[in-house]
């Protein structure tokens, strides 16, 4: 609530100001705002943290159709030590 608190402390134990909160409840779906306004701080687990949170996301590609039906087959149908299928 900045209205109420400053952020004194959590300024002086290097947390990052990142922004504010709209004021609403995770259930207001009229937007009426109904909740205080409240300062968001962040602390950096990492040095690296920017080059963390500004890399591309990898885009998985997507599993083959006879990559998935081996994992289904074998996981229905265990193979007997002999080899042979049941």
């Amino acid at each position: 609530e900045s209205a109420r608190f400053a952020g004194t402390s959590y300024r002086a134990a290097n947390w990052i100001y990142v922004g504010r909160t709209q004021g609403r409840g995770k259930l207001d779906r009229h937007k009426l705002r109904a909740k205080p306004i409240k300062d968001i701080y962040l602390f950096p687990l990492d040095r690296r943290f920017r080059s963390f949170l500004t890399a591309p996301l990898p885009h998985p590609s997507p599993p083959q159709l006879t990559e998935l039906g081996t994992g289904l087959a074998s996981a229905f149908f265990p193979r007997s030590p002999s080899g042979s299928g049941i």
